[in-house]
């Protein structure tokens, strides 16, 4: 028997929402009796968004096929807005798939950064060696004179642009964006709670603000 939710601070969902930024009657979700899930913005003010698994990014939508673990936000993250995971809506209180697949988005992410960190380090120790290379070859471009002072100076200026890579090209560019996609998994999983999860306290299954486990 197809099923409709109707999401929002006069829905039929089974947990309460009260953000500002919730329109009265804001989505609804509709699953279908062969067990398709379906979301539908219904012309809200600020917007029904979804999060994409891949990158943590969260995308606006109007009408979308969704599975029962999709990330919704209604409104805006935080207080004055209202997220979860689609399948609280029918199976509300029980919070154990989402903590173990939020356990295991933070472990792939914990190995990629140790990956990039090693990558990084090797890139970070060629650019400042090629650097240094080229001011040492430019150098003997501009002077052939290989006297102990000329020489003293060009390992000097070797050194200071070996130093100053990192201010005109930041490896960690992509640990840092890297970083940002992993927060965005730090969502606490209960919908009436707006609290954002620790690593700790995502390894332990357990939020510190509302304690859902």
């Amino acid at each position: 028997m197809e099923k409709t939710i109707i999401l929002g601070k006069q829905g039929n969902q089974p947990f309460e929402i009260k953000g500002e930024l919730v329109s009265r009657k804001h989505a609804e979700i509709i699953v279908s009796d062969n067990g398709e899930w379906l979301l539908r913005d219904l012309h809200s003010t600020n917007g029904t968004y979804v999060r994409n698994e891949q990158t943590g990014e969260m995308k606006r939508v109007g009408e979308v096929r969704i599975t029962p673990m999709t990330f919704v936000i209604l409104g805006s993250e935080g207080m004055l807005g209202c997220s979860f995971y689609a399948k609280q809506c029918l199976n509300y209180g029980d919070f154990k798939e989402e903590l173990l697949y939020m356990r295991s988005k933070e472990e792939w992410f914990d190995g990629e950064e140790e990956r990039l960190r090693k990558k990084n380090n090797l890139i970070n120790i060629l650019v400042r060696f090629a650097a240094a290379m080229a001011v040492l070859a430019i150098s003997f471009l501009v002077t052939s004179d290989n006297s102990n002072l000329t020489m003293f100076i060009r390992f000097g200026v070797m050194g200071c642009a070996a130093y100053l890579v990192p201010f005109f090209y930041d490896v960690n560019k992509a640990r840092k964006k890297m970083k940002s996609q992993k927060e965005s998994f730090h969502k606490c999983p209960n919908p009436e709670c707006s609290h954002v999860m620790s690593s700790n306290e995502i390894m332990d299954a357990c939020c510190a603000k509302c304690h859902c486990h």
